[in-house]
């Protein structure tokens, strides 16, 4: 991975233990050219939120009215770790969110292109990609 070769790898993300293990080991080897994104139910998106709302503060989903409700079961996480948003707050690259709705259209999708079935949670990733777009690029210094 280089300035002209960077790598995108956009995680589903639930409580944030897995996807931000991958993310800081990621970012530990191949340094700066690494942009890792996390994708959140848009009904439960605790990462987001826990990033938002400052150092050391325990918040959940709940506290700003949403109801943690998916089908992206795997997803469906009230409140962040405590340890992972303050190691991966200089080191994410962004997070976004996807309904469940658009979550079951990647995974039809990548059935019926690829022949592929995977774990409804797994298919929020697939929408990263498309959420990125030129401007964004610019401003995390590619071309």
């Amino acid at each position: 991975m280089d300035s002209e070769h960077p790598l995108f790898v956009y995680l589903p993300c639930g409580v944030g233990g897995a996807p931000g293990g991958i993310s800081y080991g990621l970012k530990l080897i191949f340094g700066p050219h690494v942009y890792c994104f996390f994708a959140e139910p848009t009904d439960s998106p605790c990462m987001l939120v826990r990033m938002l709302s400052g150092p050391g503060k325990a918040v959940s989903v709940y506290d700003i009215a949403l109801t943690n409700r998916t089908e992206l079961d795997g997803l469906a996480v009230g409140a962040a770790s405590m340890f992972v948003a303050p190691l991966l707050s200089d080191r994410l690259a962004g997070t976004y969110t996807i309904g469940d709705a658009e979550a079951f259209d990647w995974l039809r999708r990548l059935h019926s292109t690829c022949g592929i079935d995977v774990e409804p949670s797994a298919a929020t990733a697939l929408a990263g990609p498309s959420r990125l777009d030129h401007r964004i690029g610019r401003n995390l210094g590619i071309r």
